[in-house]
Order: structure tokens, then sequence, then C-alpha cells
């Protein structure tokens, strides 16, 4: 986690995870998504014109209070279901 954005209804949300790969970051937004655990992406559109550069990297956003259940979530999804996908690395 990095960074705090206000959105309208005035809740924290925080970038839980970074990605360079757009397939990776929907699989996780969907997993958590399933959770029930509202989620959103930013920077999407930048990785498809800047492939696999930082100015590439999208940022999976969650809200502040969600944090430690999406933690959770992922890591409970990849130990348990046998998954290769590792989490992304966070800017730091």
């Amino acid at each position: 986690m990095i960074t705090s954005k206000k959105n309208d209804s005035e809740e924290q949300t925080v970038v839980l995870r970074t990605f360079t790969s757009d397939f990776e970051a929907n699989l996780v937004r969907a997993k958590l998504q399933e959770a029930g655990i509202p989620c959103m992406l930013s920077g999407e559109f930048f990785s498809s014109l800047y492939p696999l550069t930082t100015l590439g990297t999208i940022q999976l956003m969650v809200f502040e209070k969600d944090v430690e259940k999406a933690q959770a979530i992922l890591n409970d999804a990849a130990g348990s279901d046998g998954s290769d996908t590792p989490p992304a690395d966070n800017l730091s």
C-alpha cells in the first residue's frame, strides 16, 4: 500500500498491489470482487500503451477499511488453490 486518495463518498482508497500485466490485474480484481470487496484498477490504459515499463504500471485500489480482508483473501487464494501467480511488487 502506498497512496491514499479521496473519492466522492469521502472514503480513503489505497493501492493494495501493482501489476505490469493487465491480465493478472484483472484476475486479482475479479477475485476480490467475487469475495464482495469493492476495488478498481488504475492505469490500465497506459499499460497497453507502455507495456513492461513503469509508465504501464496498473494499480489495484481498495478502500482502506477493506485492506486487511483483501490481503487475507489474496494470501489465502495464493496458498490454497495452487496458483502460480505471485503478488506484484508494491511501489515504494
